[in-house]
């Protein structure tokens, strides 16, 4: 039996070998550069909050949107709120709850804030 090297497979392992290196260079430097970033909750910026105010005496419902999730029927309720003493009406969301209809709500029988 005789040995009889064989050139290409040896010039492919060897250009595998030079790109796996690269590969592992590459992936160990991205380790050591993550490991040197701020954790994300030291990056994040504090938010500022708006005062709104929902009118209680108001006679209307509440709107509800609906939406899915997981399959399952989701309906979003939203009021009417004034942001600040006089500032715009926008909706903002109150309540989330689930079931394959709606259920009405008035906006009076919210909790005052």
């Amino acid at each position: 039996m005789m040995f009889r090297p064989m050139p290409i497979l040896t010039v492919l392992t060897l250009v595998s070998l030079v790109f796996l290196t690269l590969l592992g260079n590459w992936q160990y430097a991205r380790y050591n550069q993550k490991m040197a970033m701020k954790p994300v909750a030291a990056q994040m910026q504090r938010f500022d909050t708006i005062d709104a105010t929902i009118d209680v005496r108001n006679p209307g419902d509440v709107q509800q949107l609906y939406g899915t999730i997981n399959s399952e029927p989701v309906w979003r309720r939203y009021a009417p709120a004034r942001l600040g003493e006089h500032g715009d009406l926008v909706m903002v969301l109150i309540d989330a709850t689930g079931g394959p209809e709606p259920v009405p709500m008035a906006i009076g029988r919210l909790d005052p804030v």
